[in-house]
C-alpha cells in the first residue's frame, strides 16, 4: 500500500484508531496496577515476617521473666524464713556472742525489705482479626508492629527488674544463712558451757539441754533452719534454774542446821567441871581442900565464902 493509500485508510477508520488508542492505555495501567499490587504483597510479607519474629520473641521474654520471678521467690522465700527462725536467739543477746547478735539482726532488716515480687499490670494488645481474606492491609500491619514493639520493651524492663530482684534476694537468703551458722556454732558452744557453769543441775536438766543442742545441730545439717533453737534456750534455762535452786536448797539447808544447833546450845544446862569417878562434889562456897586427916579420913576444905 501506498503512503497516500495508507492515510486514505486511516482517516476513514478513525473509531478503529480510538480503539487501539484506548486498548494501550488499559494495557499499560493494568501492567503499572500489577506492579503495584507485587510491591505491596512484597511489603506486607516483610511485616508479617518483623510481626511473626516480634511475637516470638515476646513469648521467650515472657519465659526468662517468669524464670526470674520463680528465683526472686523462692530466695524471697529463704530470706524471710530464715529470719523468722533467727528471732528468738536475736532476741536474747545474752546467750550469743557480740558477732551473731550483729549478723542475725542485719540478716533480719534485709529480710524485712519489700522485694516488690508482685507482677505488673498487664499489658494487653489485641490483634485485630481481619475478614478480609488477602488478610491486613500494610498499615494495619505496621501499627502492630508498633505496639508488640512496646510489649516487647516493658517486658524487657520487667525482666530486668526481676533479675536484679533475684540477685537482692538471693543475697539477703546467704546473709541469712550465715547467721544461722553463727548461731548453731554458739549453741555447740555455750552447751558446754552451761553444763560446766550449772554442775549441781539435776540430770534430767542436762540431758534435755544436750539433746537439744543435738537437735539444733542435726537441723543444720539439713539445712532445716533453727526450728529447735527455742527448744535449747528452754533447756539452757532449765538447767540454770536446776543449778541454782539446788544451790539455795543447800545453803537454806546450812542455815537451817546453824540456827538447830544454836537453839540447842541455849536449851542444854550449863556444863559441870570435871572431876574423878567417885569423888563428891564440894559444899557450895569452898573451893579447894586443904588437908586431910589420914586416920579418920576426914578433909579440911579451903571455904572463904562460906559463912561462919
Amino acid at each position: 500500500m501506498s503512503i497516500d493509500a495508507a492515510r486514505s485508510w486511516l482517516w476513514r477508520r478513525p473509531l478503529a484508531i480510538a480503539v487501539l488508542l484506548v486498548v494501550s492505555v488499559v494495557s499499560a495501567a493494568g501492567a503499572t496496577g500489577i506492579r503495584a499490587l507485587g510491591l505491596d504483597a512484597e511489603a506486607r510479607a516483610e511485616l508479617t515476617v518483623e510481626r511473626d519474629r516480634l511475637l516470638s520473641e515476646i513469648d521467650m521474654a515472657n519465659v526468662r521473666v517468669d524464670a526470674d520471678r520463680a528465683m526472686a521467690e523462692d530466695a524471697d522465700r529463704c530470706a524471710r524464713d530464715g529470719a523468722s527462725l533467727l528471732q528468738p536467739a536475736v532476741a536474747e543477746p545474752r546467750r550469743f556472742t557480740d558477732p551473731t547478735i550483729t549478723m542475725g539482726t542485719a540478716a533480719i532488716t534485709r529480710a524485712d525489705v519489700d522485694a516488690s515480687l508482685a507482677e505488673p499490670a498487664a499489658v494487653v494488645i489485641e490483634l485485630v482479626e481481619y475478614s478480609d481474606a488477602s488478610g491486613p492491609t500494610r498499615n494495619q500491619l505496621v501499627d502492630e508492629i508498633h505496639l508488640l514493639g512496646d510489649l516487647r520493651a516493658a517486658i524487657g524492663t520487667e525482666s530486668a527488674r526481676m533479675r536484679l530482684a533475684a540477685i537482692e534476694r538471693h543475697a539477703a537468703c546467704e546473709s541469712a544463712r550465715r547467721a544461722t551458722a553463727a548461731v548453731v556454732a554458739d549453741i555447740d558452744a555455750l552447751t558446754d558451757r552451761v553444763v560446766a557453769a550449772s554442775k549441781k543441775a539435776s540430770a534430767e536438766s542436762v540431758a534435755e539441754l544436750r539433746s537439744a543442742r543435738e537437735a539444733v545441730l542435726a537441723e543444720a545439717g539439713d539445712d532445716a533452719g533453727l526450728a529447735a533453737v527455742p527448744r535449747w534456750l528452754l533447756a539452757a534455762s532449765a538447767a540454770e534454774k536446776s543449778h541454782a535452786d539446788a544451790v539455795d536448797a543447800e545453803k537454806a539447808a546450812a542455815e537451817e542446821a546453824a540456827r538447830r544447833a544454836a537453839e540447842g546450845a541455849v536449851s542444854q544446862p550449863p556444863s559441870q567441871p570435871w572431876r574423878p569417878p567417885g569423888e563428891v562434889p564440894l559444899p557450895e562456897g569452898c573451893i579447894g581442900v586443904i588437908s586431910v586427916d589420914p586416920v579418920t579420913g576426914s578433909k579440911l576444905l579451903d571455904c572463904p565464902d562460906r559463912p561462919v
